[in-house]
């Protein structure tokens, strides 16, 4: 609100100012009623005269009549004006007086009374407003008096009624920039003894002369109050605005910037600097506050984007460093000034200013700054330091012994000091220390970026010598990693600075690293020429700067050796002969390593050159031992040392053995030494250790983070070797990944490795990546070019495997085939591919292929038995022939006939001859307790070429698995599993034996097959037992609830509970929990059992296809369990049986109900049963229904197929076993046989088919489960059987019609039953006499009869 007063106040004044000037400037020219007549005067006079009688109408009246004939009379208005005051209209006195200041502005008789008028009134915002507006009044003409009294009135009335924005804009009016200063500068100093002989005008003068540094301070303190609350303020109402979310961070430094910008703190300040009566200590405090706004200022600007003033900036900037350099020249003590002046100039290390260092280290021992500023003093031997150091005493001495430390702890101190972090740097790199430099120099480069980004700098001298050190660290820190940005780093510092010795050596190591040997002798040869002694000056040694202690020495020593590397060989001995003659002395500025790598090197030399001066000792063999005579650390040494005994005639491996071990623990970089241990040690397959002689060599180079998986660049290796073998170390420990990423590292510098690339792929495979290994295979094989096949088989088998995993199994099985071929003595790849094999039938059945699954297995088995033939011992091919076995009793297709006879060998002849294997190691004699199956037994059955039945390929299942479960009992990781697959196949040949198919085939009576499958199934439970005190797993508990499922609920129930604990995210123990349940009538835990396996896994069909059971079993809604049925059959897609017959039972029960149905929807229950049907081509029951379905669609040819077959089936059936069961389905069958022929004109075969009907449904009727059904069953059979033979010709027909309704007539059927019976034989006898020609009134007398009974019904 203040500053909006002040706001209007300041723009009403200025508003006045533009009429006063227009007026002056264009005033009117006068009327002839202008010039003040005699009768004006004297009405003046009049007017004058009333006033001071106070008669105030009076005088307001005759004002008003002289300004009626003069209205530009200055007097006049003024005595309007004032009789208008005294008569309370302050409105017309205030506009009297406006008009009048208007004609004359200078005149302040109207200024005065417009004055007592506001201030009677208190309007003090119009009247600071008429005071500031008559000072500029004043100002225009130069009266300094009248002007100086307007603004003390108006700093006397701020004070007393106006804001702290008032008082702040009228305080400035007398200082450095307002319009008025210069005038007031011209008043004289007031006499203080005498305040009230100077007026109004006082107080003015005080303010330019007596209290003009109290009133700069006052403001000061106002304005700075004021900037605080202004950012605050603006930053708290910018914060949640649209523009303040898109500054983000910057936000706070914008708001500070905009209010800095605009302040006048700076002109207050250097106010107070340039005041005679200021203080010292008060010009200091000012100057600290000035220095700390631009200081604030520099850093709050915007340095780039479009609100970035770039001039503006670098102003702002200079400024700052001006009045920090001013004040470092004069030694004021002001912290933030000295580190500005230090911190903000582009100085190079050997360029600072170590004088103001030194003065810095003295004014402010206690910073973080003084003690890196010491380490640097220190370094260069800084006389002027060092004097006073010793004067300090002994402590100061014992912190400057160790400089890095003492530069830590002022880094430490002050960590965003950009010089402290140079100096650590420094002190890193001449330590040797490049990870740790590594990590400062890319610090401090960052910071040195912000900071000239932010200061509009370029720091140009400074960012040279950090692309410097950090090409040097780069090329030293884990070579040749860094090389490739060492080099540029190099190159972008020789481009700005060619004489800079330290880019030279970078970009010539880095040459020297990549064999580009000429390029790096002609930069050594360079820095030879140019390098020159830095010697001490001014008292300090400035060439401790340099990170080459003696940088010609180590030039002239590079320099023989990229000779001895070009070949030159000659002059690299002589260089370094003479090096070492003037050199290896203990006055080498570099130490005992040097003195070792000049001997190495001549030994290296000497090596070269070959012949005597390999193998004679007093070569290359002393140059070798001088060199760990001088430095016994020196690994290089050793490592060649063990190469000359490893060539010695004859080799002393021990020796070398032992060098390379010695050099490879003396520094991991000996990557030479550490090469030949690896190969050592992978000869003699020693993983552990060669792993960890790799990993010290990926240390070493700098790849840890690849091995740890915190790479943020692409690793570049030189030893692609020890990548490699960490690669195979990591497949070995079935670390797959891990093995992927060493793999990739040795291919990047080796990617012609086709050994690298196949062992790639094996871990791409072992990762679950089967696509990636298939191309690095095939980039092995382009390698490898024309080699012959047997040589690469082993890719191709790698090849067939990654098909495998991706199910191309028609492309996995033929690449094994040709494998075979190439290499047919590899048994274990028959092996495999028998498993292959096995895994595709297991997809083709789970797809409903089931001829192709069944090829698929008998190829598998016979794969397996050739592999046998080789090594019987070969447990993973008597799995494929055990599990192959399992899934073929599974199936029973007539198909499998002609796969059997196509083969070269009978199936049952391999699998006979397998059993003699295991008859051979006494199989039934080592495990007794599993006696329901035997070798021995199977072994004395004569083999014959057809396909063995069901329960014969258990029984080679379970002899198979007997044998695996013996093999493997002391393998704790198997034996579970082999003993679970025993007990699985004796749990299904426990329900298989009592089959009537299999009674049939086996030609035991049904109480031997009964007690046959109970000890299958006691034996079984035996199993699951050993099995589960092995190895507790879901699996075998629900073995165990299936094998007790019929005979024991509560074991069953336990043991499906234990399965659940065991596997509580699987579906199948809940599911298998509910058919318990459903078994016992216990309808509601089953449902809720099947709702749980639903939950878990929604898409289970057994599930669906249990619920579905209990819904049949509630007689629910058809409608709902025929939608759980097609739910349960749409889930499994073929797999899950009893869904694909509930569902067609289902929509066949709908139909007899009198549903409508579309043929279309006649299509998925069909294919639904075709599916089934190709799994059970035996079950009587599928096909008879089958047949019903597909007569309802009209397909009558696939209806008599499909019941015929029904009608075969349960013919063998009841004649093996000559059940009533089976007498009853084989009747219904030829019944529904006899009447599906009749409807497509096959009288004769109809008659056949009803007679065997007839013979079939003759059953006592105390042996039948629902004799109404059967006593219908007959009848109907009966009357269509005399439509047959009317059909046929037979003369006897409509007698037989008549039989069959007699009999009708003596059944104990139901009433309604029997109406229907009757009016359908009546339909039938009537059609038959039309046929013959019956008279139609005998017709219509029987049809008659018919209705008469039904009507009395």
């Amino acid at each position: 609100m203040a500053a909006r007063r002040v706001a209007s106040v300041a723009a009403a004044a200025a508003a006045r100012r533009r009429c006063l000037i227009s007026q002056r400037f264009v005033m009117p020219q006068p009327s002839c009623h202008a010039a003040m007549s005699h009768v004006d005067r004297q009405m003046l006079k009049q007017c004058r005269a009333l006033l001071q009688e106070g008669a105030w109408g009076a005088a307001s009246d005759k004002a008003k009549a002289i300004l009626e004939f003069t209205p530009d009379s200055y007097n006049a208005l003024v005595f309007l004006g004032l009789a208008q005051l005294h008569l309370g209209n302050p409105a017309a006195s205030a506009a009297a007086y406006m008009r009048a200041t208007e004609l004359d502005p200078v005149q302040v008789l109207a200024w005065q009374g417009l004055e007592k008028t506001y201030e009677m009134q208190q309007q003090w915002d119009k009247l600071m407003s008429l005071l500031e507006e008559h000072a500029d009044v004043q100002l225009r003409v130069g009266a300094v008096d009248p002007c100086a009294t307007a603004l003390g009135r108006l700093v006397k009335l701020a004070r007393e009624h106006g804001t702290q924005n008032d008082l702040r804009h009228v305080l400035m009016l007398f200082y450095p920039g307002s319009r008025f200063y210069a005038l007031l500068s011209t008043l004289p100093a007031p006499d203080q003894t005498a305040p009230n002989a100077h007026g109004a005008a006082y107080d003015a003068q005080m303010l330019m002369h007596g209290e003009s540094l109290a009133g700069a301070n006052e403001l000061i303190q106002m304005y700075e109050e004021l900037h605080e609350r202004e950012i605050e303020s603006d930053f708290a109402r910018q914060k949640n605005t649209l523009e303040g979310a898109k500054l983000g961070w910057q936000l706070k430094g914008a708001v500070v910037a905009e209010v800095l910008r605009r302040s006048p703190l700076p002109t207050l300040y250097e106010f107070v600097l340039a005041h005679p009566a200021a203080s010292d200590e008060a010009r200091r405090d000012v100057e600290d506050k000035l220095l700390r706004h631009y200081y604030r200022l520099t850093l709050s600007l915007p340095s780039h984007g479009v609100m970035a003033d770039m001039a503006l900036n670098a102003e702002v900037r200079d400024k700052t460093l001006d009045i920090a350099h001013g004040m470092v020249t004069i030694g004021v003590s002001n912290e933030l000034a000295w580190r500005l002046d230090l911190e903000w100039r582009d100085f190079a290390l050997p360029h600072l200013p170590y004088d103001t260092l030194r003065e810095y280290v003295e004014r402010f021992p206690h910073s973080g700054r003084a003690l890196a500023f010491r380490a640097l003093l220190c370094l260069v031997r800084d006389e002027a330091y060092l004097r006073d150091a010793r004067e300090a005493g002994a402590q100061r001495a014992a912190e400057d012994a160790d400089l890095l430390q003492l530069a830590l702890d002022g880094l430490e101190a002050t960590s965003n000091s950009i010089l402290c972090q140079r100096i650590v740097a420094l002190l890193y790199l001449l330590d040797r220390d490049y990870a740790s430099a590594l990590d400062v120099l890319r610090s401090v480069h960052t910071s040195v970026r912000e900071r000239a980004q932010q200061l509009s700098m370029s720091f140009a001298h400074v960012q040279r010598e950090l692309a410097s050190q950090l090409a040097i660290t780069y090329v030293h820190l884990h070579p040749p990693k860094h090389h490739n940005v060492a080099g540029e780093l190099a190159e972008r510092v020789l481009r700005e600075n060619s004489h800079d010795i330290d880019a030279r050596f970078a970009r010539a190591y880095v040459a020297a690293q990549r064999g580009a040997w000429t390029e790096a002798r002609a930069d050594f040869a360079q820095v030879l020429a140019e390098a020159v002694p830095i010697a001490p000056a001014h008292g300090r040694s400035l060439g401790a700067l340099a990170l080459s202690a003696d940088a010609a020495l180590e030039a002239e020593a590079q320099l023989a050796h990229a000779d001895q590397q070009l070949g030159h060989l000659d002059d690299a001995r002589k260089r370094f002969e003479a090096l070492i003659e003037r050199s290896d002395n203990d006055d080498n500025v570099f130490g005992s390593t040097f003195r070792a790598r000049l001997w190495h090197w001549l030994g290296g030399c000497f090596w070269a050159m070959g012949g005597d001066y390999r193998e004679a000792p007093a070569h290359a063999y002393r140059c070798f031992i001088e060199a760990i005579k001088r430095c016994a650390t020196f690994a290089p040494a050793f490592t060649a040392l063990g190469a000359y005994y490893e060539a010695a005639r004859p080799p002393d491996t021990v020796r070398a053995s032992k060098c390379f071990q010695k050099a490879f623990e003396l520094d991991a970089s000996e990557y030479e030494a550490a090469r030949r241990l690896v190969e050592q040690y992978a000869a003699q397959r020693e993983w552990s250790l060669v792993d960890v002689v790799a990993r010290r060599v990926v240390e070493a180079e700098g790849g840890v983070d690849v091995l740890t998986g915190r790479a943020s660049n692409v690793h570049v290796t030189p030893n692609a070797w020890v990548w490699k073998a960490i690669g195979i170390v990591e497949s070995l420990d079935a670390h797959a990944d891990a093995a992927i990423c060493a793999f990739q590292v040795a291919l990047r510098t080796m990617p012609r490795d086709a050994d690298a690339w196949v062992r790639l792929g094996e871990a791409y495979v072992a990762s679950g990546r089967p696509i990636a290994a298939l191309k690095t295979y095939a980039r092995a094989l382009d390698m490898l070019g024309d080699v012959p096949a047997e040589n690469v088989w082993h890719i191709y088998y790698n090849v067939a495997d990654a098909q495998r995993q991706l199910g191309r199994f028609d492309v996995a099985i033929p690449l094994l085939e040709d494998v075979l071929r190439s290499v047919p003595a590899q048994q274990g790849v028959r092996a495999v591919t028998a498993e292959m094999r096995l895994s595709d039938a297991r997809r083709l059945l789970t797809s409903g292929y089931m001829l192709r699954a069944i090829v698929q297995l008998h190829a598998s088995i016979q794969d397996a038995a050739l592999a046998l033939e080789a090594d019987k011992q070969l447990r993973t091919a008597w799995k494929v022939v055990a599990d192959a076995c399992f899934l073929l009793a599974k199936v029973e297709l007539d198909e499998q006939a002609e796969i059997a006879a196509s083969a070269e060998t009978p199936l049952a002849v391999t699998l006979h001859g397998l059993v003699l294997l295991l008859g051979q190691q006494d199989l039934d004699a080592r495990l007794p307790a599993v006696s329901v199956v035997k070798a021995a037994h199977l072994s004395d059955v004569r083999p014959s070429a057809r396909t063995p039945y069901p329960h014969e390929f258990l029984e080679y299942a379970a002899v198979v698995y007997k044998y695996l479960a013996l093999v493997q009992a002391l393998d704790t990781s198997v034996s579970a599993s082999a003993w679970c697959d025993l007990a699985s196949a004796l749990c299904r040949l426990s329900w298989i034996f009592p089959l009537p198919a299999t009674v049939a085939r086996c030609g035991m009576s049904l109480d031997a097959a009964q007690r046959r499958a109970d000890l299958a199934r006691a034996q079984g439970i035996e199993c699951t037992h050993v099995a589960l005190a092995a190895k507790p797993h879901a699996r075998l508990w629900l073995l165990l609830g299936n094998l007790h499922f019929s005979h024991d609920r509560v074991l069953a129930q336990h043991a499906y509970i234990m399965a659940i604990e065991a596997s509580a995210r699987s579906p199948v123990p809940w599911t298998n929990l509910g058919f318990l349940y459903l078994s016992a009538r216990a309808y509601a835990l089953a449902e809720e059992a099947f709702v749980r396996a639903q939950t878990i896994a929604p898409d289970w069909p057994a599930s669906w296809l249990g619920s579905a059971f209990v819904h049949v079993d509630n007689r629910a809604d058809g409608r709902v369990c025929a939608r759980l049925f097609e739910q349960a059959y749409m889930l499994s897609e073929g797999a899950l049986l009893e869904a694909d017959y509930g569902f067609a039972d289902m929509f066949f029960a709908r139909i007899k109900q009198g549903a409508t149905v579309p043929e279309t929807r006649f299509m998925a229950p069909l294919l639904a049963l075709n599916q089934y049907i190709r799994r059970v081509p035996r079950d009587d029951a599928a096909l008879h229904l089958s047949a019903l379905l597909a007569e309802q669609l009209g397909a009558s040819a696939l209806a008599v197929h499909r019941i015929e077959c029904a009608a075969r089936v349960l013919e063998t059936e009841y004649e093996a076993t000559e059940s009533t069961s089976s007498a009853l389905r084989y009747g219904l069958a030829s019944s529904n046989l006899g009447r599906i022929r009749l409807s497509q004109g096959d009288a004769d075969g109809a008659i056949e088919a009803f007679d065997a009907a007839l013979s079939l449904l003759e059953v006592p009727s105390d042996e039948c489960a629902d004799v109404t059904e059967i006593v219908a069953a007959r009848i109907a059979c009966a009357v269509v059987l005399a439509k047959a033979h009317f059909l046929s010709g037979d003369p006897g027909a409509l007698a037989m019609m008549d039989d069959a309704r007699a009999a009708l007539a003596s059944t104990q059927l139901p009433e309604d039953r029997v109406m229907r019976l009757q009016a359908w034989i009546a339909v039938l006898r009537a059609q038959m006499q039309w046929a013959a020609q019956t008279p139609v009134a005998d017709i219509a007398s029987g049809l008659d009869e018919t209705c008469v009974y039904v009507l009395s019904y």
